[in-house]
């Protein structure tokens, strides 16, 4: 499992490589902004990335917290409530920092789950690659809307946790949401 994972780290990686040269016409001029996602306002928490960006690059850290819906969880669990801490480079095939982009990075996933049958809440502590893209659309010269999906691998840490009734199995997650945001 953990080799497949590494052969999907070096596809990604031999894949985001051949765009780092693509664009010669380069904007140097150096960006800051911000990022809030929809999603995890919805679910009772919250998501906010800082950035930097120069040419077709930009750096985000990001830090979120929220509640995975239960319908999303597996039976037997509840309450799984998560810590997202993560450092990820994004391309954009634009130097003008709009349009469409892709991305990857490493996340820290802390949470806490209850199993519901029993009431024990447990922690685990886990690592993941990340992997997606997007579209940034600018409303104007600052603010955009930034549709995007993505997909989370865990690689190394808890990939389980053990209930006395039932495993908490921590999983590859998709994702697809809606980020404002503001760069200048």
């Amino acid at each position: 499992m953990k080799n497949a994972k590494l052969k999907l780290l070096a596809a990604a990686c031999a894949l985001l490589c051949p765009y780092a040269n693509a664009n010669t016409n380069t904007n140097t001029k150096l960006k800051y902004g911000i990022e809030l996602d929809a999603v995890p306002y919805l679910l009772g928490g919250y998501y906010v990335s800082a950035l930097v960006a120069i040419n077709n690059f930009q750096l985000r850290y990001v830090t979120t917290k929220y509640e995975t819906p239960s319908f999303y969880l597996k039976n037997g669990f509840k309450d799984d409530n998560v810590e997202v801490k993560a450092f990820i480079l994004d391309y954009y095939f634009d130097n003008s920092l709009k349009g469409f982009w892709v991305g990857s990075g490493i996340e820290k996933w802390q949470g806490k789950v209850t199993e519901s049958s029993s009431g024990v809440e447990k922690g685990y502590d886990t690592n993941l690659f990340t992997i997606g893209g997007g579209y940034s659309y600018y409303l104007n010269d600052y603010f955009y809307l930034n549709p995007w999906i993505g997909l989370h691998i865990p690689v190394s840490g808890d990939d389980k946790v053990s209930f006395t009734n039932n495993t908490f199995d921590i999983n590859t997650t998709a994702e697809i949401s809606l980020k404002l945001g503001f760069k200048y």
